[in-house]
């Protein structure tokens, strides 16, 4: 890591304020420690992986437009803090993709997109209502 990376990349509003516009598109490329990174990178990995046999096309399509949507949805629902960092909007996206393609099918594939739909609401309720560094937009924000 280049020492001071994190502190110059990292979405921060206050600084986008003050004319440092490329955080709006660093943001992502940033986490907040490695166990931040390993996550995100298996979630961006095994969503990815999935949803690539769908379409390549719509994979490349939702990592893009995600990546660019997260930043402009903080400017009305700015994170906790001012600050934004990683890849969770974007598998959020990702998975919510995911989830509603699986809705769509028929049987148990249903059924799993259903559960799924179920945790994600769950936890957004959690993140939205827990006090603390729990709370944050960014799951709406991803999807």
């Amino acid at each position: 890591m280049v020492p001071g990376a994190f502190d110059r990349l990292i979405y921060d509003r206050a600084a986008i304020g003050d004319g440092e516009l490329w955080r709006w598109f660093t943001g992502h490329l940033v986490h907040f420690g490695p166990a931040h990174l390993g996550f995100d990178m298996l979630s961006l990995l095994l969503s990815g992986a999935v949803l690539e046999r769908t379409s390549r096309q719509g994979l490349c399509t939702t990592l893009v437009m995600a990546a660019g949507l997260i930043p402009l949805a903080f400017e009305f629902l700015p994170p906790v803090g001012g600050r934004y960092a990683g890849l969770s909007g974007v598998v959020m996206a990702l998975v919510g993709w995911l989830v509603a393609d699986l809705i769509q099918q028929p049987g148990w594939r249903r059924s799993a997109g259903l559960v799924a739909a179920t945790l994600i609401v769950t936890r957004w309720a959690w993140q939205l209502t827990a006090p603390g560094p729990t709370q944050t937009w960014i799951g709406l924000a991803g999807v």
